[in-house]
């Protein structure tokens, strides 16, 4: 089977996933460029408590 999808529709999806990637870049990496990891373990760490803050915050 083939479906045809409308490239409004493509255009609006690809939007949506380049803005949601884009504000986890700046909640999550901005925050970790100016800190020194010594393990995988410490950076694992630091994403995930990020993470889960951004994950938290309420949008306006």
């Amino acid at each position: 089977m083939l479906s045809i999808i409308p490239g409004a529709t493509i255009r609006r999806t690809r939007h949506w996933i380049e803005n949601t990637f884009d504000m986890a870049y700046q909640h999550i990496y901005y925050p970790l460029r100016e800190m020194t990891f010594f393990s995988l373990e410490d950076l694992n760490w630091e994403i995930g408590f990020l993470l889960e803050h951004c994950n938290n915050t309420t949008l306006s």
